[in-house]
């Protein structure tokens, strides 16, 4: 995975340095090398983020995303990432009003 990060790029911002990764449960073995199991991907630009969910990286545009999981995932990882994704990111973030606990 963090190999790949070299080659991602925010779906609506181009500069590939504006991605910042937050890996939230990694695992390591000597077979399969480094794997994120959770985790974070925020764009500084635009302040999107994406998440890592179960090893897989869920980069799509705003309309295909699924908006109740990716608010149950800042939820739930919300001490463990930075304020900036979990309050003020884009497309939702745990600040917005449709969110209720």
């Amino acid at each position: 995975m963090l190999d790949i990060l070299n080659l991602l790029t925010c779906l609506y911002c181009a500069p590939k340095e504006s991605l910042e990764f937050y890996p939230l449960q990694i695992t390591e073995s000597e077979e399969e090398g480094v794997r994120v199991n959770q985790g974070c991907l925020y764009c500084t630009s635009c302040t999107r983020f994406y998440i890592i969910k179960d090893e897989i990286l869920y980069l799509s545009q705003d309309n295909l995303r699924e908006k109740d999981d990716e608010l149950d995932f800042l939820q739930d990882w919300q001490a463990d990432l930075p304020e900036k994704i979990v309050f003020e990111s884009r497309p939702w973030n745990l600040a917005g009003p449709e969110r209720r606990f």
